[in-house]
């Protein structure tokens, strides 16, 4: 396998290819990680995501809410706060008007993209089991727990405590 990952390097080249082999396609790095695993996948689906439609507001204003929550997930103690509207508008370079505009003629609004991101996270750090109820309102961007659990139940229609017990498929 070192054989495989040994090559000549050439600087000023027309054009860079990387080439790896079909036989080692499959076999796991020795440097890889689980946590190293899951960060490289996370940045291929934001790379996916802005990739598969940049002219979808709706899209974009998901990704960029989806990067806040990430961000705050990889940096627990820094924590930076989530898009507003203003700020998702100033990323995406259109006034906030615009982007209302824009989400509006597809049937969405901001706020109704940010509940959805929550809610889907909610879902899955209450699953994970390593956060608690606390620590996911904060990711999430509440500044109360109270809020975050309020919310919860009009969600999935129980505490997030009871939903951790007993999740719904």
């Amino acid at each position: 396998m070192q054989d495989e990952y040994y090559s000549n390097l050439n600087f000023g080249a027309s054009t860079n290819k990387l080439i790896v082999p079909k036989s080692i396609w499959h076999t796991p790095s020795p440097l890889c990680d689980r946590e190293s695993h899951e960060l490289n996948l996370r940045k291929c689906q934001q790379i996916l995501d802005n990739m598969i439609d940049e002219n979808r507001s709706d899209i974009a204003t998901r990704n960029l809410i989806r990067r806040g929550i990430e961000n705050r997930l990889m940096s627990p103690d820094c924590m930076h706060p989530l898009p507003s509207l203003r700020k998702a508008s100033e990323e995406l370079h259109l006034s906030e008007r615009t982007l209302i505009r824009k989400l509006k003629q597809l049937d969405q609004s901001f706020r109704s993209i940010l509940e959805s991101e929550r809610k889907q996270y909610a879902d899955k750090l209450l699953r994970d089991g390593k956060y608690t109820v606390f620590d996911i309102a904060d990711i999430l961007g509440y500044t109360e727990s109270a809020s975050f659990c309020r919310a919860f139940k009009a969600w999935f229609g129980q505490s997030p405590s009871a939903y951790r017990r007993n999740p719904k498929e």
